[in-house]
């Protein structure tokens, strides 16, 4: 049985979130990690 690897950035090498998204910091390619909660705050309190 062959193992699974993980897909990587192109850029960087980096394992890949669930999402597609690079979790390096130094990367081009990097995306900030979305949190739902904030959304959902600034609904919430009206201002953002």
């Amino acid at each position: 049985m062959a193992f699974k690897l993980k897909k990587r950035c192109k850029f960087c090498a980096h394992t890949l979130r669930d999402d597609g998204t690079c979790q390096n910091p130094k990367c081009v390619n990097y995306t900030e990690e979305q949190n739902e909660s904030k959304d959902q705050e600034t609904k919430a309190g009206g201002e953002s």
